[in-house]
């Protein structure tokens, strides 16, 4: 499928956003999840927590000014994607940050 394609079919599964401003709110998305939303969940438990509606959307609706006639439409095709991802993306890099200091005092004890 062709980028024209692709970009035909988002905008019309949308409710009022073009896809060049759902990509920027999905930008966005990730943005504010790692500035600011990871440090309060660092987990995504169950499907229900990135539903529309749910206190994430909310608030990163909210936060980064999609419209209300917007939200759901991109939340749908972009925006609990784009959490879900950055989410797991921000925890894996903690945790490798972690594991490396870990094994720098580790085999500085060592030698």
């Amino acid at each position: 499928m062709s980028n024209v394609d692709e970009e035909s079919t988002h905008t019309s599964r949308t409710s009022g956003g073009s896809f060049d401003q759902e990509r920027k709110w999905e930008l966005c998305t990730m943005e504010c999840i790692n500035k600011e939303v990871y440090k309060y969940v660092q987990f995504i438990n169950k499907d229900e927590d990135v539903e529309f509606g749910s206190k994430l959307q909310v608030i990163i609706c909210n936060r980064i000014h999609v419209p209300l006639e917007c939200q759901q439409g991109f939340w749908r095709n972009w925006g609990a994607d784009a959490a879900v991802k950055s989410l797991k993306r921000k925890r894996q890099t903690l945790s490798n940050a972690l594991r490396k200091r870990f094994e720098r005092k580790c085999s500085s004890q060592l030698i």
